[in-house]
């Protein structure tokens, strides 16, 4: 505002820091199963919940891919929703290497690390008996 931007330039610089990763974080996105989702809603759309599997399959979250993240996230046919959320890349980049494309496999036993370090919610953006349609609507938005 002391530059002389409306109110409607600063929203959109600060929509843009949010989802870009300046402010919010970079936004990731990964499967979950139904009992995954379950345990995410259960923890109030704090945390992701914690795996039987050996990793978690994670990729950047891309808007404008969307429909492709969510075939590859949505491929397993125990994966039941495509959840999002942000994290600050200094807490992952010991983890895994941001430099190479992902999708990326994040060792199960440092989810709670993970975890402890998210920024905002964990949004639900696809669950599999509505792909297709627009983000949705669930309490983590």
């Amino acid at each position: 505002m002391l530059f002389g931007y409306e109110d409607w330039q600063n929203d959109w610089w600060i929509d843009v820091g949010l989802r870009g990763g300046g402010f919010g974080g970079v936004t990731f996105c990964c499967p979950v199963t139904r009992a995954g989702l379950a345990w995410i809603e259960a923890a109030g759309f704090r945390a992701l919940p914690p795996l039987e599997s050996a990793t978690l399959l994670m990729a950047s979250y891309d808007v404008e891919a969307k429909a492709d993240q969510q075939a590859l996230m949505l491929e397993q046919p125990d994966n039941a929703a495509m959840v999002r959320f942000n994290v600050l890349g200094r807490h992952v980049m010991d983890i895994i290497d941001l430099r190479e494309a992902g999708p990326w496999h994040f060792p199960a036993e440092r989810i709670p690390e993970l975890n402890s370090k998210l920024r905002g919610s964990v949004v639900i953006v696809a669950r599999r008996d509505d792909v297709g349609s627009s983000d949705a609507p669930n309490a983590g938005k």
